[in-house]
């Protein structure tokens, strides 16, 4: 079954396998791609994990017959059994025809207002967020972000559509606003009144960004896991280092120094 929406062709795929159905989504690549979409998502998903950011498992497939290489991912939306848990993006949810004016300030106050764990999935969204100015996913808009329904009620989904967007820099504008100031990256400062915002201490805050700022070391491993050519890679995490080093640059300075 085929499934439209997004950038890119997807199809729906079922595996029988000896434990039981596992389901999944592919999203094929392009022929038109200027540089390995598929990969950098394969790649970028896995090293979201050591951030704390849950996403679904994932696996490149060749398809020999159409000549195509596609990411195949594990759907969170179906239950081993074959139900199907209930999804509303929080695109629907802000009832927001212009989407691109809306911030993740936005996103946390719908959280408060429906998740049956506000206090995790705020921690959640922010190291989302954080992530994804690390890496540069700068298509962070309402779609890619969803509330699923489980056992006890609704919670934020696993990440996922977690892939950088060229151009990459730090003047380059994200989809979400990240303060009250612009679309860009969140500087020390901006960063501080945000993570107060999200109902973090200062010391969580500072737990929360080293530990997504040290996943740099995990998307290179994964780059290499999943192939990714060496020019891509190589921008991706040196936009990933900049950032890390804009943050702590702050930090180091001392008393007194400008």
């Amino acid at each position: 079954m085929f499934a439209w929406g997004g950038a890119r062709p997807k199809f729906l795929y079922t595996e029988s396998r000896e434990d039981g159905l596992t389901h999944y989504l592919v999203k094929l690549s392009s022929k038109s791609d200027q540089y390995p979409v598929i990969r950098l998502e394969a790649a970028c998903l896995r090293a979201a994990q050591a951030c704390g950011i849950e996403t679904p498992a994932c696996r490149l497939v060749w398809y020999d017959d159409i000549g195509v290489e596609a990411l195949s991912i594990v759907r969170f939306d179906v239950t081993p059994e074959g139900g199907r848990r209930h999804m509303v993006s929080l695109k629907t949810l802000m009832h927001a025809e212009y989407y691109y004016s809306k911030a993740y300030t936005d996103i946390l106050y719908v959280l408060r207002k429906y998740s049956d764990d506000p206090e995790n999935d705020s921690v959640r969204l922010f190291r989302q967020m954080l992530y994804n100015a690390l890496i540069g996913n700068r298509d962070d808009h309402l779609r890619n972000f969803t509330l699923l329904h489980d056992d006890t009620g609704w919670r934020l989904s696993p990440g996922y559509d977690i892939t950088p967007l060229f151009p990459l820099g730090d003047n380059e504008p994200h989809v979400l606003r990240f303060g009250l100031k612009d679309n860009t990256r969140p500087g020390a400062n901006e960063l501080k009144n945000l993570a107060s915002t999200f109902g973090l201490s200062p010391a969580r805050a500072r737990t929360e960004t080293e530990r997504v700022m040290s996943s740099i070391e995990e998307l290179r491993d994964a780059m290499a896991l999943f192939g990714v050519p060496d020019e891509p890679a190589e921008l991706v995490l040196g936009h990933a280092a900049a950032y890390r080093d804009r943050l702590s640059a702050k930090a180091r300075r001392r008393p007194g120094t400008r």
